[in-house]
Formats: structure tokens, C-alpha cells, sequence
């Protein structure tokens, strides 16, 4: 009788087969939500990074709000402001209404130039303010220097010498006071800290319409600049409603190479700028004018108060001569300590700057390891995201290797000793971990000046405060844009530009209830005092600390404020206003394969 229970049947070769092919489907299925997992905690952990090194920069700006600038801006590679562009997402071309989605070149001097987009371009800076520092000896990377020393909230910054005179680089005083003059008689009196200004135009050379201003008499200083402010008038050649355009920060003389002559203080004659095309200037503003006082560049230090050098662009440190420290001049604020107001470009917001204190190394190590906030560091020779501009190619997405932080600076990680200003010379080529982002510090290094001469010999690094500069694998930048501290009105014209508002008619005598901006002031917040008048009582209503944000009309295309106005009440026509911008935004941006992400962070901040 046959035994079932002694039966050993085998697995045959289909059934085995059968089971690999389970087997290897599962694995598959596994193995392919690895990459989309790897993605999402990659995406992760950017977002976490961007958004901690947001908070850092605005807890950095909240911390020195007394240096806050007017505003920062976005500009192209011509230096001019883009009022046009809006805020959102970053698109990487330098037009927004191009939907190629290709990079776009200029050509300058011979020479390619890539157009930066909004994706990297907001890097001007106005009027970062700061009051003379006391003066002291201190070390920058050409060597040692005396000055009033301030180091500037970006940089590097982006600075040229043209005819022996800077570009890019401005500094302006407090406002002046003001008197009113007759330029067919002597100018009156004035004492430091004013000017004088008639406001009657008259045709100058080529028939240009000019003003006449006039500055106190001082012997001892051979170069004086100005800067004035004012608003005038203007019609249609062929005939139309007049409208009222402002010109901000005209240099006194608009030669850089002339200076006023302080030997005397005779009047000078300032043509009228910036009228729009097709229009003629009728008249100056009665007191719409400010004129502030403007550094020289010198390369020595005299007895006036208004010189500084560029010490060091890389740091963006600036020497003042330290005579303007406990110094008082006239404002049209009162007698108050001398001040600057600085305009300055900075050169790549891509390229990030952290300041680190150096830790005691641990018990038997041989060196100090510092981690930077991002892995995968830029070393020279390395791919970019740039396009090729040896061979114009918008297509090549990886084209021009890295050669460095900017020219002048060929190394992947720049480190600076915050004391002294001298570089960390780092001997060991294998000293940076360019994966991981570490920098692994000597116990002791050299510091060196910019010719690589040393100043500081085997110098403890433990416990001194380093800069480091060095930029990312995926074009990561820090950018930081701020509502304008006060906008001036402008009537009838639509030029508003990113420091002005026009309030829209109704075409009766009075206005409506909105306020137009330019688009780069898109989702900034502002505050506006006004007053209206109510139809059933003529009572006159002052309204003040109203908040808005910029947003646009999507039935209108406009970037407007729309004041909270009630019904049967209206804003006369001449009514007084005051817009103040409030919004501080810092934007960090990188490239996440050839999709653009950002994280946007921002608070309300006005200087101190």
C-alpha cells in the first residue's frame, strides 16, 4: 500500500521561476520610491536650511535697524532699477514676458555679459545710514589703515574707478537747511550746513532750463560735492495737462571729475534732469528740495570732516576721516552728529558670507572643524548653472567653470579675521571638505594681506571671530529687498518709480481712494497718513498709521493701495499725504536641478 505520508515531491523549475519574478517585481516597486523619497527629504532639508538662514538675516537687520538703508532694489546689469519688474516667483530671464526659458547675453565691450533676472538681482543699496565711528588703526587685506572704520551690511560690493573717480560707491550727509535766494543778487549769508536756492528757472547752455543753488564760503576745503533733491512741473510739447516729476540725488557738479570751489559762494547754476521725453520743464516746486553735503574719496585724510577711502571692497569696510566722529552739523533737523547715507551695489548675492567663532579644539586634536550652513561647496573648476559665455550657447546648462569668489579673489572659501582684517592663509589642500561643507581650521595659521605677505605669524585661531565667504552648489543666495522709508507724490504722470506714488484722479477736482506704485514694489507694506472730507458735514477727517500692502488690481494690472475711505467722503485734490515704506523682506533663493525654490521671510522694520 502506497504511503502518502512518505512522499518528498520537490519544487520544480517553473515554480522557482515564478517566485524570482514575484520577488524581483516587489523589489522593484521598493527600490523606485527611494528616489522620490531621497528627493522629499532632500527638499526637506533645503527648505529647513533656507529657512533658518532667513530668520538669521532678519534677526541680523533687527539687531542693527539704527543702520537700516531707504531701500534695497532690484537692478540690471546696467545698474538701473527695474521698476518693472514684480514681485513672485524667481524666473531666470532677464525679461519676465520671455517664455523661451533660455539664458540671454549682452554683448559689452566685446564681451559677453549674462543677464542676471530677478532670480540674483536685487543688490542695490540706498542710503545705509551710520554715524561716524571713532577713529582707529585696524588691518584690511591691502594692510594696515586709520580711519573711522564701518563695515557695510553686504559684500563684497560691486565698485569701479573710472577717471580716477569711484562708480558705485556714494555717500551722502544729513539734509541741509535751506534759505531761499535771488540769483540776480549776492546769495545770502550762510553758515555750515546750509544752502540757498532759486527756484525761478532760466535757459542754460543749450537750452536746457536751469535753477541756481549757493553753499557756504570755506577756504580750507578744495573739493565739495552736493546732492539735491527737488521736484518741478512739466507739460506735453504739443499741449496737455501739466504733471509734476521728481529728480532725486543730482550731483552738484554732475561732472565727476569737478568739485565745487570752497573758496567762494557764488551761485551755481544746476540744469533740470530727468524730464520724460516729449515734455517741457515749466517750473520748479516751491520748497519740494533737499540738498545733503557728499563725501569725497581722498587719498589722504585732511581737515574736513566729509572724506573717507575704500578701504576694502571684498569686506565692504569703509574708512571716514576720523575728524567727523563727535562732530555736529546743521540739518534741517537741527544741529545733529554728523551722519552718512551710503549707496552702494553688492556685487553677487550668491556669493554667502557667515561669521563663525572659532571653538578650543578638543583634547588631542590637530585641528578645529567649523560647519558651514551648506554641503557641496563651489571649488574651482567646478560645473555651474551658468551658461557657457565662450560659446554663447543659452542652451548648455552647465557651462562656465568656477573660478572663484569674484576677480582678483581665486579661491573657492575666502576667510577673514574680523580683527584684523587679514585673510586665514589655509595650507592644506585638503583643509575644506567641499561635500560636507566643513572647513577644518589649524590650531594656529598665518595672517596674510591680500599679496599673500604675512602679518600675523602662526596665530591662535581659537576664540577670534572669522568671516567665511564661499558660494553653493545650486546658486544659493541671501537677498534682502525693503519697502522705500518715504515715497514722494508725483502728479498726473505715470513714471511713478520706487520711491514715488501717484494718487489717481477722478477728473472733478478731487481723488479716489487709490494709490499707484511701481511693480517692484509689489506685497511691500506701507503706512499712509491722510485726511477726507465727508459730503454731508464738510468736516475734514485726519486719518493716521494706515496699513496696506502693495498688491496688484488683477482687473487693472495696477499695484495699487486702496485707502479705507468711506462712502460719501472724499480726498481733496490737494490734501497732504505722508507714505512710509515699513516692509523688510529677505528672500533666500537656490536652484533645485533646473527648478528655482525659495523661501520668503519678512516683518515690519523702520530705522531707529
Amino acid at each position: 500500500m502506497y504511503n502518502l505520508w512518505s512522499s518528498k515531491r520537490g519544487t520544480s523549475l517553473v515554480e522557482i521561476l515564478v517566485v524570482m519574478v514575484v520577488l524581483l517585481v516587489g523589489i522593484m516597486t521598493v527600490v523606485q520610491l527611494f528616489p522620490t523619497g531621497f528627493r522629499v527629504v532632500k527638499a526637506a532639508e533645503s527648505q529647513t536650511i533656507a529657512t533658518r538662514l532667513a530668520q538669521q538675516e532678519l534677526e541680523r537687520w533687527k539687531n542693527m535697524a539704527e543702520c537700516l538703508p531707504n531701500g534695497i532694489l532690484p537692478i540690471d546689469e546696467n545698474n538701473t532699477v527695474r521698476l518693472n519688474q514684480p514681485p513672485g516667483p524667481p524666473y531666470k530671464d532677464y525679461e519676465s514676458d520671455d517664455t523661451t526659458g533660455d539664458w540671454q547675453f549682452d554683448i559689452v565691450n566685446g564681451q559677453s555679459r549674462i543677464r542676471r533676472g530677478n532670480a540674483y538681482n536685487v543688490r542695490q543699496v540706498f542710503g545705509e545710514t551710520t554715524l561716524i565711528p571713532v577713529g582707529s588703526y585696524f588691518g584690511v587685506l591691502n594692510g594696515p589703515a586709520y580711519g573711522s572704520r564701518y563695515t557695510l551690511a553686504f559684500s563684497p560690493i560691486d565698485v569701479s574707478l573710472v577717471a580716477g573717480a569711484i562708480q558705485g560707491l556714494s555717500i551722502r550727509s544729513g539734509d541741509l537747511q535751506r534759505r531761499r535766494g535771488d540769483s540776480g543778487m549776492e546769495p545770502p549769508y550762510l553758515r555750515p550746513g546750509q544752502y540757498a536756492i532759486d527756484y525761478d528757472l532760466s535757459a542754460g547752455t543749450g537750452g536746457v532750463q536751469v535753477f541756481h543753488v549757493a553753499f557756504p564760503k570755506d577756504p580750507g576745503v578744495a573739493k565739495r560735492v552736493y546732492y539735491i533733491s527737488y521736484s518741478y512741473w512739466v507739460v506735453p510739447t504739443g499741449g496737455g495737462e501739466p504733471e509734476l516729476v521728481s529728480k532725486v540725488d543730482q550731483r552738484i557738479p554732475d561732472d565727476p571729475a569737478q568739485y565745487v570751489d570752497g573758496a567762494n559762494g557764488d551761485w551755481v547754476e544746476v540744469p533740470v534732469e530727468g524730464a520724460p521725453s516729449g515734455y517741457d520743464v515749466t517750473e520748479l516746486e516751491d520748497h519740494t528740495d533737499s540738498c545733503a553735503r557728499g563725501f569725497v574719496e581722498v587719498p589722504s585724510f585732511s581737515l574736513d570732516p566729509y572724506e573717507f577711502q575704500l578701504a576694502d571692497s571684498v569686506m565692504g569696510v569703509i574708512a571716514f576721516n576720523p575728524r567727523g566722529h563727535g562732530m555736529y552739523e546743521y540739518t534741517a533737523r537741527g544741529v545733529r552728529p554728523i551722519e552718512a547715507r551710503i549707496d552702494y551695489r553688492i556685487y553677487d548675492t550668491r556669493i554667502l558670507r557667515e561669521d563663525r567663532t572659532v571653538p578650543p579644539p578638543s583634547s588631542g586634536a590637530t585641528d578645529i572643524a567649523v560647519k558651514l550652513a551648506l554641503r557641496f561647496i563651489l571649488n574651482i573648476g567646478d560645473p555651474t548653472d551658468n551658461p557657457n559665455p565662450l560659446t554663447n550657447d543659452p542652451q548648455e546648462p552647465r557651462g562656465a567653470p568656477y573660478e572663484g569668489l569674484i576677480p582678483g579673489v581665486k579661491m573657492p572659501v575666502l576667510i577673514i579675521d574680523l580683527a584684523t582684517g587679514l585673510r586665514v592663509n589655509l595650507t592644506d589642500p585638503d583643509a575644506i571638505n567641499f561635500n560636507t561643507g566643513v572647513v577644518h581650521l589649524p590650531i594656529s595659521a598665518d595672517l596674510v594681506d591680500a599679496s599673500g605677505t604675512v602679518l600675523g605669524a602662526n596665530t591662535p585661531l581659537a576664540g577670534r571671530h572669522l568671516r567665511f565667504f564661499y558660494r553653493a552648489d545650486g546658486d544659493w543666495s541671501v537677498q534682502c529687498s525693503k519697502a522705500y522709508t518715504t515715497y514722494n507724490r508725483v502728479w498726473g504722470t505715470n513714471q511713478v518709480d520706487f520711491r514715488s506714488y501717484r494718487a489717481v484722479g477722478a477728473g472733478n477736482g478731487q481723488l479716489t481712494n487709490r494709490l499707484l506704485f511701481a511693480p517692484c514694489e509689489g506685497k511691500k507694506s506701507v503706512v499712509v497718513d491722510y485726511s477726507y472730507i465727508t459730503e454731508s458735514d464738510s468736516v475734514e477727517h485726519k486719518v493716521s498709521g494706515e496699513a496696506h500692502m502693495v498688491d496688484m488690481d488683477t482687473a487693472t494690472g495696477q499695484w495699487c493701495v486702496d485707502l479705507k475711505v468711506p462712502p460719501q467722503a472724499y480726498i481733496p485734490a490737494n490734501a497732504r499725504m505722508v507714505v512710509v515704506g515699513t516692509s523688510f523682506t529677505v528672500r533666500v533663493l537656490w536652484r533645485d536641478g533646473k527648478n528655482w525654490r525659495h523661501v520668503d521671510m519678512d516683518t515690519n522694520l523702520t530705522r531707529n
